[in-house]
């Protein structure tokens, strides 16, 4: 089973714009348990059930790519990146990459916090 993973932020003109990575089930629900570990509230944080309500079109380059987000969930989103989001991004950066002995849960710590520092919301795909 694999997860999807997508890193969404409202750009200066007010479109969204993002990025989708796609991971085994495995892989994510050991980063689970490493972002556990970090005594945070994870669970709704997510949003993993609102998948429907956004759309990255993935095309050729790099991304950034376009994304279309609904209304409630941008205004969700941002409300997520002030409160949770902040929180996880210092949790992320006072934890050590040194104690995690599987390289994927690693990169997939490193992602997170590159990505939240840049100011992109998380949204997973179960």
């Amino acid at each position: 089973m694999a997860v999807g993973i997508a890193f969404l932020r409202r750009r200066p003109d007010n479109t969204w714009e993002g990025h989708y990575e796609l991971v085994g089930g495995g892989t994510f629900w050991d980063f689970y348990e490493f972002l556990s570990s970090l005594n945070l509230p994870l669970g709704p944080s997510f949003y993993s059930w609102r998948e429907d309500e956004y759309e990255v079109e993935i095309d050729e380059g790099p991304p950034p790519y376009p994304a279309r987000v609904s209304p409630e969930l941008a205004r969700d989103l941002e409300r997520w990146l002030e409160t949770d989001g902040k929180e996880l991004l210092e949790a992320l950066r006072r934890s050590s990459s040194k104690t995690i002995t599987r390289p994927s849960v690693r990169w997939l710590k490193i992602l997170f916090q590159c990505y939240l520092a840049e100011g992109y919301a998380i949204v997973i795909s179960y």
